[in-house]
Parts: structure tokens; sequence; C-alpha cells
């Protein structure tokens, strides 16, 4: 008899115990688990957002061929905060993975920035240069 008086105490102490951990208790934050970015879009310089179809409108120089690109990843704490740049059109614009955008030849060009932390998260501006034509010598 003592056997099963010890046994139905030592069951309702577990019963009370599940009920006292669920009520009460919260889960522990795994450092593992990745978050994902919640938005990414290109910027001004002075980080206002560009809005979506804008197109920009750069003058080409003899002496000036870039054009620098901003862009901010809007997330809380995201564990993986790279990006890449692709270019439309890699033959005659390059771009870096810093946003900086090098032409080759004065054509338009689609670039789009991609979150690389598997939200798919992504945007895309059109850049047009305007110069007198031709092709820009390194």
């Amino acid at each position: 008899m003592n056997k099963k008086v010890a046994f139905l105490f030592v069951l309702l102490e577990c019963i009370l115990a599940v009920f006292i951990v669920s009520f009460f208790g919260h889960a522990i934050e795994d450092s593992r688990r990745q978050i994902l970015c919640q938005d990414i879009y290109f910027t001004y310089a002075s980080g206002e957002k560009i809005e979506d179809g804008t197109m920009i409108e750069y003058t080409l120089s003899d002496t000036t061929i870039e054009y620098q690109l901003y862009y901010k990843m809007e997330t809380d704490k995201t564990s993986n905060r790279d990006v890449v740049f692709e270019s439309s059109e890699p033959d005659k614009v390059f771009v870096d993975n810093l946003g900086k955008v090098i032409f080759f030849e004065e054509t338009d060009v689609v670039i789009t920035v991609r979150a690389m932390d598997g939200s798919l998260k992504m945007d895309s501006i059109t850049l047009v240069p305007k110069r007198g034509g031709g092709i820009v010598d390194m």
C-alpha cells in the first residue's frame, strides 16, 4: 500500500510540475535560430527610401563613370546581413558587393540587391546614364 501511495504522490507531483511549467514557464530563446530580413530597399544617400519603379538619371562625364547605390535592410537583429548585387547588363555595367556601379558603356541597367539570409527579400532600381554616347575607356 505504501508503494501505491508513493506512486500516486510522484504522479501528482509530475502533473503539477507540468502544469506549473506550461503556465508560468517560457521557451528559452534558441541562439541558433536564424532571424530573417523583413524588407530591403534602395535609398538615396540621405537615407530616404527610393520608391519602387523610380528611374534614376545619372550624368556620366569623362572622369565620372561610377555611381554609388545605397540600401537599407529592415529587420530585428538579423543573423545574416550579407547581400548580393546583380546587374542586368553585366558585360556593360559592373556592380561590386558594396553597391558601386561602374559603367563601361552608356546603357540603361537594372540593379538588384538581394538579402542572402534565405528571406528572398530583394529590390531593383533602374539607372539611366546620360552622356554624349560611346564606350567609357578605363
